[in-house]
């Protein structure tokens, strides 16, 4: 209902503030205009000067007319919660304006000619309204089966739930509201949880994948990390090769030191310096094989999005050429303190690159959480379809409702771990040095998060057992459901931050 007002009164509420935008930049040339919403009412919305109008500040206008408050102090914390930035007396004002432009005349009227019910008042319909509601959104949806794969078998199922709705005594039809309102709420979430930062990326359109790689792209990728994977363990092979002539050798040079001076004891100790280098040839090689590994697993993954991707290559590629010119500075080293110099800075050089090989290896490992919770959110509203159905034709789903409650908590833990996860990779990305402590902490709560994942996917099992046990499997796979799920997206979409049934 209130959406709807809000289509019918907020260019009276934007034109006044646009109007007093102007007035500020251009001196006097408008002044403070005043607009009345009714000439007949004590009501009046002063246009003044006490808010910016940039686009950020558009932004804020627009999300009060949306909702259309009816309680100032609600309306006050929920711009302030939404835009933290914004001048808080400056809200109040405005707030204040909204209400008090909802109690005109106008604002009332239009009330009084619109049916439409929002989401928390789905329950307290009687039967007759939902029964007419529900109908006429399941013949909306009849519309939406042209673009299924079997049209005549969507449009055939959806009639049939649309007679049987009418058959349904008013018990039934009361458990049926109760999942239309979890639906529609958890549609509403969705939406919201797609415009988040950490999720946005995950769009259906790109089959939840944050970006879309190409295929001899991708197909390359792979091909460079089998290669990488394999010069790395020969890298390894090597590096144990030297690791045991250089301890072999040393040894030797211990043995001659009571006659260091001697022709025998300089020879082993140029010879052992030649093995030194070799030795830390090798290392490098191990450590430059490794880092093209990850290299081409990033440029491989698809759920990392294109701008993590990018800065994660960039540094590994940095990474790879400094690792390359430290080769070369070996190779030059003539003297064993030019060796042992070397080796010192080899040694903080992959102390420094490791932090950040820790972070990427993180990243990597568990970039697919995030599209695992993303496809989870859309199954739970998939479920809540699936019982509203079953409930139609008489099935008794109460043991279903509480492993569904299960798995709704288990998905909802995941994502609040995986949330706190994402911040500290940030925060440990941010940093020139990554704190190792914030990385650990991270892949914890990212564990923690694939832990729940797995108790869901746990869940689901026995969701899907009882649900064949019941012998209502067909319900699993229901050609209308595709249907069923574009009418509600749009039904959220036309309704914005309030679901209308109606």
């Amino acid at each position: 209902m209130k959406k709807i007002i809000a289509v019918f009164i907020t260019a009276l509420f934007l034109l006044s503030i646009v109007t007093a935008a102007f007035a500020e930049s251009n001196g006097d040339i408008l002044g403070n205009m005043e607009v009345i919403v009714d000439s007949d009412s004590d009501s009046s919305f002063v246009a003044s000067d006490d808010f910016e109008g940039g686009p950020a500040d558009n932004d804020v206008l627009r999300f009060i007319a949306e909702n259309n408050y009816d309680d100032v102090e609600e309306c006050v914390d929920d711009v302030m919660d939404n835009y933290p930035d914004t001048d808080e007396d400056k809200v109040e004002i405005l707030c204040e304006r909204m209400v008090k432009m909802m109690q005109t005349p106008i604002a009332v009227s239009a009330a009084n000619q619109l049916k439409s019910f929002n989401i928390r008042e789905i329950q307290s319909m009687t039967a007759s309204q939902y029964r007419d509601i529900k109908q006429d959104f399941l013949q909306n949806a009849i519309d939406k089966c042209d673009e299924t794969e079997d049209q005549d078998e969507c449009e055939r199922m959806l009639q049939k739930r649309v007679e049987n709705i009418g058959t349904l005594n008013n018990a039934t039809l009361e458990r049926i509201q109760g999942f239309e309102q979890r639906k529609l709420e958890m549609v509403q979430k969705f939406r919201d949880m797609i415009k988040d930062k950490d999720f946005m990326k995950y769009s259906e359109k790109n089959a939840f994948k944050a970006r879309i790689i190409a295929k001899t792209t991708l197909q390359q990728a792979r091909k460079n990390y089998l290669t990488s994977k394999d010069n790395y363990i020969d890298a390894r092979h090597r590096f144990n090769e030297t690791k045991h002539n250089f301890s072999e050798i040393k040894e030797r040079y211990k043995q001659c030191q009571n006659d260091a001076d001697s022709e025998e004891c300089e020879d082993i100790e140029e010879e052992m310096n030649q093995n030194a280098k070799d030795h830390l040839l090798r290392i490098t090689d191990v450590i430059l094989e490794h880092l093209n590994t990850v290299k081409s697993r990033v440029e491989s993954n698809e759920y990392l999005d294109e701008e993590e991707a990018s800065d994660i290559l960039e540094k590994l590629n940095k990474q790879i050429e400094d690792m390359e010119d430290f080769k070369d500075k070996i190779q030059e080293a003539d003297t064993k303190e030019d060796i042992v110099n070397a080796a010192r800075e080899l040694n903080q050089e992959w102390a420094n690159m490791n932090r950040y090989i820790g972070l990427y290896s993180a990243r990597l490992v568990h970039a697919r959480v995030g599209n695992i919770i993303v496809k989870s959110e859309q199954l739970q509203i998939k479920l809540e379809r699936i019982m509203e159905r079953m409930a139609e034709k008489g099935y008794d789903t109460s043991e279903i409702e509480d492993l569904v409650d299960d798995f709704n908590e288990s998905i909802e833990l995941a994502k609040e771990n995986y949330k706190s996860a994402m911040e500290k990779f940030r925060e440990a990305k941010s940093m020139e040095d990554p704190d190792e402590e914030l990385v650990e902490e991270a892949k914890k709560l990212m564990k923690d998060a694939n832990e729940a994942l797995k108790d869901a996917q746990e869940t689901l099992r026995d969701i899907v057992l009882k649900i064949k046990e019941m012998g209502a499997e067909s319900e699993l796979e229901d050609e209308s459901d595709e249907a069923v799920e574009q009418a509600d997206n749009e039904l959220v979409s036309q309704s914005g931050a309030e679901v209308v049934i109606a």
